[in-house]
């Protein structure tokens, strides 16, 4: 444990990070930390949340930063996205989940793209809710929304699959992996 020394603040710090409160708070009355000075994913999406939770708990609303589903995206070719739990994840805390997948090669966007490579691979427990995905493959960190979405709001496997995806769109890579993970695929 150290202290940042700037002028008369001394901001309380672990490991290279502002220690704060669940409510951004540091341990300087009135200073408050957010985005990379404080320990969590070192993402600007994660910055922009971290913001957003503080001005509503300023406006006095009763929120606090849940971090267990922010995506991460590598922006190579092909984009690689994630968020939620893995496989090793879950093996570790003992989950059962099953396991969907769709290649972009089977999307009909994807290929007319000249973008046929990668997946989408989905993890949902045993009554369909989504634990994990990653996603490689043409435009992972937009469609990594979908699972994020899914996770965020509870939506489960059958609830997902009767939302209409339009057609040819690389969104329906998700759906079909989602669907392809209950046994309720229409493409395999």
């Amino acid at each position: 444990m150290s202290f940042m020394q700037n002028s008369d603040l001394q901001i309380e710090t672990e490991k290279g990070f502002i220690k704060i409160n669940d409510h951004f708070m540091t341990s300087e009355p009135e200073v408050y930390a957010i985005g990379d000075a404080v320990k969590g994913p070192m993402l600007a999406h994660k910055a922009s949340y971290d913001a957003m939770i503080l001005a509503a708990q300023w406006q006095g609303e009763k929120v606090a930063a849940d971090y267990s589903l922010v995506p991460s995206c590598v922006y190579t070719h092909p984009e690689i996205a994630w968020v939620g739990l893995n496989e090793e994840q879950l093996k570790e805390r003992q989950i059962e989940y099953i396991t969907g997948r769709s290649m972009f090669s089977a999307n009909g966007k994807a290929l007319t793209a000249g973008e046929g490579e990668g997946q989408v691979k989905t993890l949902l427990s045993k009554d369909g809710k989504l634990l994990g995905a990653v996603i490689w493959g043409p435009e992972a960190s937009n469609l990594i929304n979908e699972a994020t979405m899914m996770s965020q709001f509870g939506i489960s496997n059958h609830e997902f699959g009767q939302m209409i995806h339009p057609h040819p769109t690389l969104s329906e890579a998700f759906m079909e992996s989602v669907e392809n993970a209950s046994g309720e695929g229409v493409h395999g």
